[in-house]
């Protein structure tokens, strides 16, 4: 019910909080159900921030949520690596760090 709640709306902005992300696999979520939700608000949004912290980042979780360049900004409290920074750039990920 709540993923069918969030794809009849329609966001300016979405803030998705992932379990878990890296460059390989993207965004991901423990469970079926919340990547589902995540899925649904991302999808509804036309700009996309994913917020984590630095222990989700390289981290990995069972249910994907959308590959990275689905993500317009990424905020987080540690500087990727200079070749993570290189292809956060190509996907037109702004990394911002907070």
């Amino acid at each position: 019910m709540a993923e069918a709640n969030v794809r009849s709306l329609r966001f300016d902005t979405a803030v998705i909080t992932p379990c878990a992300f890296n460059l390989k696999d993207g965004l991901l979520a423990h469970d079926l159900d919340d990547a589902a939700v995540k899925r649904a608000g991302l999808e509804s949004a036309s700009r996309v921030i994913v917020a984590g912290s630095g222990s989700k980042w390289r981290a990995s979780a069972l249910a994907l949520v959308a590959a990275m360049d689905a993500a317009d900004v990424l905020v987080t409290d540690v500087e990727p690596a200079p070749e993570d920074l290189s292809l956060l750039d190509e996907l037109s990920v702004e990394v911002v760090i907070a």
